[in-house]
């Protein structure tokens, strides 16, 4: 058949034709508490994030906004945008989307209304 007998065991039970297989489902995990959460260090720190990109985590502003959709529009790479804005690929991508017009359905079809120029169309569709 090709299955395992744990995938024909949850049929048989999902078929109503065998018990329901309680020794295939794991244990609950243990709750971790606030304060072990806190315990665990942290993954990085903006610190850290700030030494390769210096306005990480920073408020953006209006003008950042516009000068973000008329880099879009000259059709800059997101890594130029990035580095020039000092921000992360990530962060350039995420807030593109954010400010620009939503696509249409003719997205793919260049000159088409709705249509955005430059990185985030290529990275979309």
């Amino acid at each position: 058949m090709g299955r395992s007998e744990n995938a024909i065991r949850w049929k048989l039970y999902v078929l109503k034709l065998a018990a329901y297989p309680a020794d295939l489902v794991p244990a609950a995990r243990a709750a971790v508490s606030s304060q072990e959460q806190a315990a665990q260090p942290k993954a990085y720190t903006v610190a850290e994030k700030r030494q390769s990109h210096p306005r990480a985590y920073e408020r953006r502003s209006p003008e950042e906004d516009e000068r973000l959709a008329r880099m879009n529009a000259d059709e800059v790479p997101v890594a130029e945008m990035a580095r020039e804005l000092g921000r992360n690929e990530g962060a350039v991508t995420s807030r593109l989307e954010k400010i620009l017009p939503p696509f249409w359905p003719a997205r793919d079809q260049p000159g088409s209304p709705g249509r955005v120029p430059g990185p985030v169309a290529r990275l979309v569709t």
